[in-house]
């Protein structure tokens, strides 16, 4: 698109977007030497009543700078025509990541990054005593850096001395009731529009839709909507309520405050920092091709295309067997237990799994702990150390979901089996770096007393020997090497962080026989082979599907 120069200096480059109020355009501006976005609205009808579109915009975004608002640059009007000359974003608006991403299926690191900038803009801009009034995934943009940023101040309404006062605009389906019917507005408008917005991020789906003001009221009055949770099982059923709760139809119902609201929303969704570094991977803007925007999801592998819905029921099913296996283990060495009735006592923290698997995997950790009280050669110290790091982990990671369970109590199985070195790499290759050192604690605990329980131990001899804290520090560095590899989320990383940790603990159980023998050598055979065999095997799983940070249930 080539044509003369828009106020002498800016050439057009492309239109981005065409509506009621007039179109915007991305030029070049000449003098700068940079892309800008200029809106350019008709002024015929508004010179009549002495209102000249878009200087209210201008003079509002140029009171807002802030990271996560679109800046304003400057405002001019020529003829019938005004310009309003705005930061040009490279990237997709959040309808275009909407409508690309199949309903249910959105990250939700991406969700609670997006969401946290949008709520920070709408904080900020309430700060300074104005109201959005139109928040809508078209006025959200992702620019190249996987920033989000709020435009189109175009409705907003500045507080005078008196307050808020009615207000137009908005767009059906994101404002509420107030909005619509002239009413009064304060912060909880756009809180309202804010919910609206997260609720079509989680669910793929708008709630209150309608071709009209009146039919989505009705929507609204009604509240026929379904919850969240009951659309993508990933999710708490406590985000249901206070996505309504921000949705109620009643401002007095809604939260005071849209940091209020967020406050409440973030514990139910992903990471924003993990989010922030994934938009930016899936952004991608060739800087020398102008004439086109272009959003390209990452590629994914094999493994990234299981469903939520179908990897969530996998994970319970997963979890429930393994808190079945910690359970029987720790209860088969209890001489007072019948085996039967050991089996049937283990199948509480199975069931309990089942349904929520960090309450399920919490019961098989005490009981294992307990059985440590009650076994033929008691060894209350350890039973000690094993309920305390239960309760531990649960209070400050477990509770996270399924995988932060299943990657925890897996070192049992693999332990038996003898691949044990397999553990510390897929809690690495599942969790961020925090979660899965919590995982690995566990599983560091978990070796030194199911294999009290059961007969042979994974680590070198005593809790107290040098060789065995040798081999610890061990465990939880190739874990930490694991984790921080996969951080990016790509198969190349993924594999290395896997033949990182996998060289961590050959050297560590090399070191530790070291000590044993009193002179140099390497490590034993069977550990070398099923170590090797580990590292394959990540390796095999990082080619099928990159890492993915699993946010919980």
């Amino acid at each position: 698109m080539q044509g003369p120069l828009i106020l002498d200096r800016y050439r057009p480059i492309e239109v981005k977007g065409e509506g009621g109020s007039g179109r915007v355009e991305i030029c070049w501006d000449t003098r700068i030497q940079r892309r800008v976005a200029i809106k350019r609205m008709p002024i015929s009808n508004a010179q009549a009543n002495g209102v000249v579109p878009g200087l209210s915009e201008a003079r509002t975004g140029a009171m807002l700078s802030r990271p996560s608002i679109v800046s304003v640059y400057d405002f001019d009007s020529v003829d019938n025509e005004a310009f309003l000359i705005m930061e040009a974003i490279e990237g997709p608006s959040l309808a275009q990541i909407i409508h690309d991403t199949p309903p249910g299926t959105f990250d939700l690191d991406i969700a609670a990054a997006i969401i946290l900038a949008v709520g920070d803009a709408i904080e900020f801009a309430h700060e300074n005593q104005v109201l959005h009034l139109d928040i809508k995934p078209d006025n959200i943009l992702v620019n190249r850096n996987g920033a989000c940023k709020v435009s189109d101040f175009g409705v907003s309404e500045l507080a005078d001395a008196q307050g808020f006062r009615k207000a137009s605009g908005g767009t059906i389906g994101y404002m509420p009731p107030e909005q619509m019917n002239g009413h009064v507005l304060d912060e909880r408008t756009d809180e309202f529009a804010l919910a609206a917005v997260a609720y079509e991020i989680l669910t793929g789906k708008r709630p209150f839709a309608a071709k009209s003001l009146d039919a989505s009221a009705k929507l609204i009055q009604k509240f026929d909507v379904a919850p969240p949770s009951s659309i993508r099982l990933d999710l708490d059923p406590g985000i249901d309520s206070v996505l309504f709760t921000a949705l109620s139809p009643d401002p007095d119902d809604r939260y005071d405050t849209v940091g209020d609201f967020l406050a409440a929303l973030m514990p139910y969704l992903g990471n924003a920092a993990q989010g922030s570094r994934r938009l930016r991977e899936i952004v991608q803007v060739d800087d020398e091709v102008v004439e086109e925007q272009v959003y390209v999801p990452k590629k994914r592998g094999i493994l990234d295309h299981v469903s939520p819905k179908l990897g969530l029921i996998l994970g319970r099913v997963i979890a429930a067997a393994l808190c079945w296996w910690l359970s029987t283990s720790a209860l088969f060495n209890v001489t007072m237990l019948d085996t039967n009735v050991a089996m049937l006592i283990a199948l509480l923290p199975a069931v309990a799994a089942a349904v929520k698997p960090p309450f399920g995997a919490l019961l098989a950790m005490l009981v294992n702990g307990v059985s440590l009280f009650l076994c033929t050669a008691p060894m209350p110290v350890l039973g000690v150390v094993a309920i305390a790091a239960a309760i531990a982990w649960v209070v400050l990671f477990g509770r996270e979901g399924v995988a932060d369970t299943n990657c925890a109590l897996i070192i049992s199985p693999l332990g038996l089996v003898g691949f044990a070195p397999l553990a510390p790499m897929i809690a690495g290759y599942c969790l961020p770096f925090k979660r899965a050192l919590g995982a690995a604690v566990i599983q560091v605990v978990l070796m030194l007393t199911v294999g009290k329980n059961t007969g042979p131990e994974l680590l070198f001899g005593s809790i107290t020997s040098v060789p065995t804290w040798i081999m610890i520090c061990g465990w939880i560095v190739s874990t930490a090497l694991m984790s921080l590899f996969c951080a990016r989320e790509t198969r190349i990383l993924s594999i290395i962080g896997a033949v990182c940790a996998a060289v961590v603990l050959l050297v560590a159980q090399g070191i530790g026989l070291s000590i044993l023998a009193g002179f140099l050598t390497g490590p034993s055979g069977t550990w070398t082979i099923t170590t090797v065999l580990a590292c394959v095997a990540m390796c095999v799983v990082g080619v099928l599907g990159s890492s993915v940070r699993h946010k919980g249930e």
